[in-house]
């Protein structure tokens, strides 16, 4: 049997993941002051404030505690 040609479970809903992960992400900024939403986009569209905040010993915990690599 060639395994590369097998379909793997988690590549099937990678796509239905990611936007069901994007809704979450919107809703959450919906509940954020408009003060604070624009912080968060601020950091997400700058490279290098978006590394050093994952790099943070509490985000590496988030990533690890929610399945991160």
């Amino acid at each position: 049997m060639n395994r590369n040609n097998q379909n793997h479970p988690n590549q099937n809903n990678s796509a239905g993941n990611n936007a069901n992960g994007q809704q979450k992400v919107q809703q959450m900024m919906q509940q954020l002051s408009k003060e604070d939403a624009q912080k968060v986009q601020s950091i997400l569209h700058n490279k290098v404030a978006l590394e050093q905040l994952l790099s943070t010993p509490q985000a590496k915990e988030l990533i690890k505690k929610f399945g991160g690599k």
